[in-house]
């Protein structure tokens, strides 16, 4: 029986578990090797595949393989190229595709990467070649799926950084008003987490996009905090509706980063309440820390990598690997399948049922979360005391 080649390639934000489903796709290629000619690695995301820039992954030693799960950033290089109907394009991976006789692809992505591996299962079904794709993202919005690989590591990073920043506020007798900005774009998932503290490390308000916001009762709020206490530590989501200008470029597919909303706030409160105020914006590390990796995380990215792979192997095509939830308590998830077309694109967000007020979440939130941020991965350091990655020299 002919072997089939596998093409791997990461597309969109980093996470810090993104290299993890790559560690589970390469277990599950040994497990298969019967099966499997050769898995391709390319490079930047599908732009690789365009340029014919592939990598044979089974030139990896060990030891960089094993580096994978404590490894942050995108391993193979990432891309947010959006396909277009460029016949030009098209048989430029036509090309690529058939000259390494590939007959799998997989996708590694969220919800613009989904959209990719959607166009490309539709444009390529005539040639029998398949296409799966594997869910990631920090922001936790892709649908029909129970969570994000990502999303749990981030959240695990936002719970211990808003913590050791509630402790810091709570130095001084009279402190400052300190107001964190939380990534998430438009989902308010990520700024949610930290309702996961408890007294005296909970923050005093939480914004989230998909809740009420006024600046007049969001001051209101913030005076009444700071006189009870002396401080007033707020978390908000960067897509909440504060006008503010941004540096960000649009990227291909019309998002740029909403980064810049608790600047806008601080200046509001020096303003108009008189008060001293520190912000903090939580950004790149919360996608790419090795120390707070979520156990639970990585071992289901690395799952979700091994099983699209089967999932290909066994005929599978236009579909995304997803999870679903079967008991909190005990914690217990299956994997399903989903059609890809029904993911592209998409957003789900943070329900307004679980946001009981500008200070807490539900219950319900918190029995879907904290499965999710348990245990830790063992990291391993080098002599000089920094965590080892894995790295991939790029021509």
């Amino acid at each position: 029986m002919k072997k089939t080649n596998v093409c791997y390639f990461q597309s969109g934000g980093p996470t810090a578990v993104i290299n993890s489903s790559l560690y589970g796709l390469l277990l599950g290629a040994k497990e298969k090797e019967s099966s499997i000619g050769e898995v391709y690695g390319s490079l930047d995301g599908i732009e690789g595949i365009i340029e014919d820039r592939l990598i044979p992954l089974s030139s990896l030693s060990e030891a960089t393989v094993s580096l994978l799960p404590q490894t942050p950033g995108v391993f193979l290089g990432s891309s947010r190229f959006k396909l277009h109907e460029d016949q030009q394009i098209w048989e430029k991976i036509t090309k690529t595709l058939q000259k390494h006789d590939i007959s799998l692809i997989l996708a590694n992505g969220g919800n613009d990467s989904m959209d990719t591996c959607d166009k490309l299962s539709r444009h390529l079904s005539d040639l029998g070649i398949r296409v799966v794709g594997i869910p990631k993202t920090i922001d936790n919005d892709l649908v029909l799926t129970d969570h994000c690989p990502g999303f749990a590591s981030a959240a695990k990073h936002v719970i211990n950084q808003v913590k050791l920043i509630s402790i810091d506020a709570h130095s001084y007798k009279k402190g400052k008003v300190v107001i964190i900005e939380v990534m998430g774009r438009e989902a308010g998932w990520l700024a949610a987490s930290a309702d996961l503290l408890p007294k005296p490390y909970h923050p005093d308000l939480i914004y989230l996009p998909e809740g009420e916001f006024s600046e007049r009762e969001f001051l209101t709020e913030v005076q009444n905090q700071y006189e009870r206490k002396g401080t007033c530590v707020v978390v908000v989501s960067e897509g909440i509706p504060v006008h503010h200008e941004t540096l960000a470029l649009y990227d291909s597919f019309g998002h740029a980063s909403p980064e810049g909303a608790a600047l806008e706030l601080g200046k509001l409160v020096n303003k108009k309440l008189g008060l001293g105020v520190r912000t903090v914006i939580l950004s790149t590390p919360v996608r790419a820390n090795p120390f707070l990796t979520s156990k639970v995380d990585s071992e289901e990215a690395a799952l979700l990598g091994k099983e699209a792979l089967f999932a290909g192997l066994n005929g599978d095509t236009g579909v995304m690997v997803a999870l679903e939830r079967v008991s909190s308590s005990p914690y217990r998830c299956n994997v399903k399948k989903v059609k890809v077309g029904e993911v592209a694109n998409k957003n789900r967000l943070f329900p307004k049922d679980w946001i009981l007020s500008s200070s807490s979440m539900s219950n319900e939130f918190h029995e879907y979360l904290l499965p999710l941020v348990q245990g830790g991965i063992d990291v391993r350091m080098d002599e000089s005391g920094c965590f080892l990655a894995a790295r991939l020299e790029k021509k």
